[in-house]
């Protein structure tokens, strides 16, 4: 998971032509999706973290009894 460190998020914002009214409609549903889906791997890494770091705790609590 050392590949989300620095990472940049980027997101693809799609838009298509509404040739009938003259204006470009941005899909920004799909956007926000992209978002939270980057968004829901941090807090997945950021999770793993800590767990990591509670369960080093635990192995040292009981290694000194």
């Amino acid at each position: 998971m050392d590949k989300l460190k620095d990472k940049i998020i980027t997101i693809v914002v799609n838009w298509s032509r509404d040739e009938e009214k003259g204006v470009d409609i941005y899909d920004t549903e799909y956007a926000r999706e992209q978002f939270e889906d980057a968004i829901e791997d941090y807090e997945t890494y950021n999770d793993m973290i800590i767990e990591g770091w509670n369960e080093e705790q635990r192995d040292y609590m009981n290694d000194q009894r």
